[in-house]
This record gives structure tokens, sequence and C-alpha cells, in this order.
């Protein structure tokens, strides 16, 4: 068990450093603007940070997911879905280039420096799709697969607050919504 942890922190920063990674070999290359009329419509949220942020701790769920840890085949067919759903968007990333336009956060609130902050980390490329979409609609598919209803409208519920989030603090445009959500749904398929 201690070992698929492992794994999974593991995986995490090999999923962290590539993606980082690419945003460095993007740098100088010229992006495609996916954005909308509505997505300039859409005001900046900082409060939805807090939503933004529940993708790390969803992320890490399915460990604690009833017999995933104790199932070698299970815990690598989820690990497999992480996978594909990260080599699908990086192959993305690099044919079709994408970038999110920023606009400055003021104010001194903490939702308003943690926006500033992840501003600081995140330089905004890599938006199409939206892998924080995918991951968390993968997520709560598992969810449906292993809990109870209850919990599965949790997981679909957080998913969809995610997503919401993405969009309200200026991470991720409209278009970059539905094909995150594909896109989880596809590896859940794929891999289940």
């Amino acid at each position: 068990m201690i070992m698929k942890i492992a794994a999974a922190l593991g995986m995490t920063v090999l999923f962290t450093t590539g993606f980082f990674g690419l945003d460095n070999l993007l740098c100088g290359r010229s992006f495609h603007d996916v954005s909308c009329a509505l997505d300039r419509r859409i005001p900046l949220r900082p409060r939805w940070i807090w939503a933004y942020l529940l993708y790390y701790p969803l992320c890490f769920a399915p460990l604690l997911f009833p017999g995933l840890l104790a199932d070698d085949g299970l815990y690598f067919r989820v690990a497999a879905g992480f996978c594909v759903q990260f080599l699908a968007a990086w192959a993305v990333f690099y044919f079709y280039p994408t970038r999110m336009a920023r606009i400055p956060v003021g104010g001194d609130s903490p939702s308003e420096r943690a926006v500033r902050g992840l501003y600081a980390v995140d330089p905004g490329y890599n938006i199409f799709p939206s892998l924080h979409v995918a991951n968390v609609f993968f997520v709560a598919c598992l969810a449906a697969r292993f809990l109870s209803w209850g919990w599965s409208l949790i997981f679909f519920t957080a998913a969809v607050l995610v997503s919401a989030s993405t969009v309200l603090i200026k991470q991720h445009y409209l278009v970059d919504i539905p094909a995150g959500v594909l896109l989880g749904l596809a590896a859940y398929t794929l891999v289940f």
C-alpha cells in the first residue's frame, strides 16, 4: 500500500514537471486564441480560487476509495486513466498551443493574494483542454463506480464547482471546460 501511495506521489511530480516543462518549451511560440465574446463578459471572481484549489485533494481522493489500493488491477487502471489524460492533453498543448489572457488582480484579500500567487506560478499556458476539469470529472466517474450515490453526487458537484472556478478566476476559457469533460470521460471509458 505504501508503494502505491508513493507511486501516486511520483506520478504527481512527473505530471507537474512535464506540465511546467511544456510551458517552458512553448515560450516564444504563437498561441491560438480560443476565447469567445462571452469569456470577456465573465468577471474575475477571486473568491472562486478556493473551489479551484479543491482540485488537488480531489485528485488524491481515489486513494481512499474502498478496495482501490488493495486491488492492483484497479489501482493501475486508475493510474492509466490519469496517464491517458495527461498524454492526450500534452499532445494538444504541443500541437495546438493556447494561452490565457490575464487581467490584473487588485486588492489585498486572501482570495486576491491567492489568485496573484497562482498567476505567478502558472503563466496560463496549456489551457485547452482543461486538465483541472478532465481530472476531476475522471475522479467523479470513479466515485460513481466505487462509492454510494450520495458520495457520487458530492464528487460530481465538486467537479462542477472546480470547472466553474477555472473560468471565474480566469485560468481557462469556456471552450476548455467541455473539452476537459470529454477528455476525463474518454479516459474513464478507455480504462473501465
